[in-house]
């Protein structure tokens, strides 16, 4: 068991501020490769081709069966740091339109992928010569797996919805320049060009979900769940409803953006 212990695949070593300047950094590549164009939207599939392919060489299997975890659940994706691939399973074909698709490929791809690909390499390196390396092997405890997941997910979530994309979107399609404030339970509206649209909010996760909404298409294929998330982390709306104070907090806080786009 002292053995298992020394010879256990470590997580990478990176801050939750450090991975997501990296995610935006990687952002901002597909910004340089395609210019303008970028700023009608992220599609992972042109995010592919132009950047990730060709700065990091990952392989991409699409439809594939990759059977159920221990628990009975669909495995949807998996990455091979050995051979640098990326697995997907054909529940998730394009054609499907499963909105589950869009994030399960950055989480693949960019998270596992281009953020601890290298990184997972010379850790299978420094142990074994040889066999199949996947993100599940034995030699990665449930500990180092959780980091290694909620690592992804966050280089995942700022890569499919940067916050230079999003402030980009909520300025050209709602032009907003400051947080929507929930209040408590009540109407609301929000204003797409010329048109005033009103919906009810029984939660801040409504509020959230209609600005995602609203903002999809820049996405690509990114789910309402995912994005709404994104918005409410980047400070786009922000829950006031316990407290006038926080209100006020959170205004002087603007914690992803400064200035209207």
């Amino acid at each position: 068991m002292s053995q298992r212990r020394i010879d256990a695949i470590r997580p990478l070593p990176k801050l939750r501020s450090e991975i997501i300047t990296a995610a935006e950094s990687l952002s901002l590549r597909y910004v340089q490769e395609l210019g303008d164009w970028a700023l009608l939207g992220i599609s992972f599939d042109r995010f592919y081709e132009s950047v990730i392919y060709p700065d990091y060489g990952i392989v991409l299997e699409e439809d594939c069966d990759l059977g159920f975890d221990a628990d009975g659940s669909k495995i949807l994706g998996q990455f091979e740091p050995a051979s640098n691939t990326v697995y997907i399973d054909a529940s998730l074909n394009r054609s499907l339109q499963d909105p589950r698709r869009t994030f399960t490929l950055y989480h693949e791809v960019a998270g596992h992928g281009v953020l601890q690909g290298e990184w997972l390499r010379a850790e299978f390196g420094r142990i074994s010569k040889s066999g199949k390396l996947t993100t599940t092997e034995a030699m990665l405890d449930l500990k180092t797996v959780n980091v290694l997941e909620r690592q992804a997910n966050l280089f995942a979530a700022h890569v499919a919805a940067p916050r230079w994309l999003l402030k980009h979107a909520m300025g050209a399609k709602l032009k907003l320049c400051c947080p929507v404030a929930f209040l408590g339970r009540g109407q609301y509206c929000v204003d797409v060009g010329r048109r005033t649209s009103f919906y009810f909010a029984d939660t801040f996760d409504d509020v959230c979900r209609r600005l995602a909404l609203t903002i999809q298409p820049y996405f690509g294929g990114l789910s309402i769940e995912a994005l709404s998330y994104r918005i409410a982390e980047a400070g786009w709306a922000v829950d006031v409803s316990a407290s006038r104070f926080r209100l006020h907090r959170a205004e002087r806080r603007a914690p992803e953006f400064s200035g209207c786009p």
